[in-house]
């Protein structure tokens, strides 16, 4: 369908608007529980800034397999919990899965007083677990409350949260460390903040506009009419083409971006803290505020990059080509930048900084890219296409931890560091440039309900549908 056949927003704010700012929060909360432990570890191993509180003999090793922990259960229930949200309810699953992490954040320094750095690593697996559902849900969400014509600027809107949720982790993490509640208050301050959001997330967000209540009719008309849904076919959930998914190109694309995306985006996020305070020379406080001036650039950025991605369709540029364009500038800028960080870093405290934030500002760049190319291609199969790119692409975040602290040894020295940043440089390059030569922006055939994909009704029942009137007034 046309930018010009689409239909027209009945106003400039609504629902639709309400459920993007809750999902957002709800990122931004879950991120933050997600990301703190890169600044909370180094403050709980720094005995020359604790406060007061304990502090733990772990050695680099150590520290690298608690920041890996985390993806470990993440990779684990990545594919069941894109299915769940894809075939059960993606609100539901991921307010349940934020309480959960929310409640295993806040006992890790107790974990961590009884069990050592074994237990801390069963924490943060435990919370990868709960916490893979957030993107497939999210993306399930975003296909059913995202007319097209605003798809790119609510993706980018709701995704912000990820950018927004790690520059609060890495900026109040230091200074919660350094403050009367050291580094215990980190746990307890985000595990506390996802609580709260979980109970509101759970009681106020739908699965699309036929489920909400109060949504006025006009706008509920507008957005299903734009997806060229109708309301009878939220009966039925379609069986999912994992052949066809599987064996095709542009989704293969998809992966290899997100695959170097990961390996970027955690270096920075799991290295980059021991960066700044073993060569840059920064405390604690200073640390987490550096941290996060690559995210606060990404967040900054990232509207820019939806406005524009929108503005280009609505103006007839091809769809794929904006995801091209925006994928490229996004992670071949950044392979730049961080090569020519390696030869400025001597010259100052400030070029790397500088650097860092640049790199965040063009990397923002993915969020209009591949990370919204799951909906143009399969708006039906949205949730378990990304939950299949990001388990793939999560094991390889998890070799990075691992190979970065072999690399560096010595955490003073920036030759092997200017290692890391030139492999991660490559990276970028190359998954992009697969990613590039493979893209598509259309929907695939395979993303159609025909009958051959629609599940038998009576088969999909279980203990939870017999509570869904929706559900069992769609068996025959």
């Amino acid at each position: 369908m046309s930018a010009e056949k689409l239909p027209q927003s009945p106003g400039k704010f609504g629902t639709r608007h309400v459920q993007t700012i809750l999902m957002s929060l709800s990122l931004i909360v879950g991120y933050g529980m997600r990301i703190s432990i890169s600044i909370a570890v180094v403050a709980m191993t720094n005995k020359n800034e604790n406060n007061g509180f304990r502090t733990y003999d772990w050695n680099f090793k150590d520290k690298g397999l608690i920041l890996s922990a985390f993806l470990w259960g993440y990779a684990a229930s990545q594919v069941p919990s894109g299915y769940l949200a894809s075939t059960w309810r993606a609100s539901k699953l991921f307010s349940i899965g934020l309480f959960l992490s929310s409640l295993v954040t806040l006992s890790t320094p107790f974990l961590a007083d009884y069990g050592g750095y074994v237990a801390v690593c069963a924490s943060r697996v435990a919370v990868g677990l709960f916490q893979a559902c957030f993107l497939s849900s999210i993306h399930v969400l975003t296909s059913k409350w995202a007319p097209p014509l605003e798809r790119s600027r609510i993706s980018a809107y709701i995704s912000s949260g990820t950018s927004l949720g790690t520059v609060l982790a890495m900026a109040l993490s230091g200074l919660i460390a350094d403050s009367s509640v050291g580094w215990p208050g980190i746990f307890y301050i985000f595990g506390s903040a996802g609580l709260v959001t979980s109970i509101m997330f759970y009681f106020n967000v739908t699965d699309g506009p036929a489920f909400h209540p109060s949504i006025s009719q006009a706008e509920k008309n507008y957005i299903m009419e734009s997806l060229s849904c109708a309301e009878e076919e939220e009966k039925y959930k379609p069986r999912l083409p994992w052949k066809k998914i599987m064996t095709s190109l542009p989704m293969w694309g998809i992966i290899f971006a997100h695959m170097g995306t990961n390996w970027g985006s955690y270096t920075i996020q799991t290295e980059i803290p021991e960066y700044i305070k073993s060569v840059l020379q920064f405390g604690m406080t200073e640390n987490g505020l550096i941290s996060s001036v690559y995210y606060i650039a990404s967040w900054v950025l990232c509207f820019p990059y939806s406005w524009f991605a929108d503005y280009a369709v609505i103006k007839g540029m091809s769809v794929r080509v904006v995801r091209q364009i925006c994928n490229t500038v996004a992670m071949w800028g950044a392979a730049v930048v961080l090569i020519i960080l390696c030869f400025v870093d001597t010259l100052g405290k400030a070029w790397p900084i500088a650097m860092l934030a640049m790199a965040g500002a063009l990397t923002a760049g993915i969020i209009c890219g591949f990370n919204v190319n799951h909906i143009d291609l399969s708006p039906n199969f949205a949730g378990a296409m990304y939950a299949i790119s990001n388990c793939l692409s999560t094991f390889v975040s998890i070799v990075v931890p691992i190979v970065c602290s072999a690399i560096t040894q010595d955490t003073n020295d920036p030759g092997p560091w200017h290692t890391v940043f030139y492999i991660t440089a490559a990276t970028y390059f190359i998954t992009n440039l697969i990613y590039v030569l493979l893209a598509q922006g259309n929907t695939q055939s395979w993303n159609e309900k025909n009958i051959e994909n629609i599940a038998d009704p009576i088969k999909r029942l279980s203990v939870v549908s017999l509570y869904d009137t929706k559900i069992l007034a769609s068996v025959p």
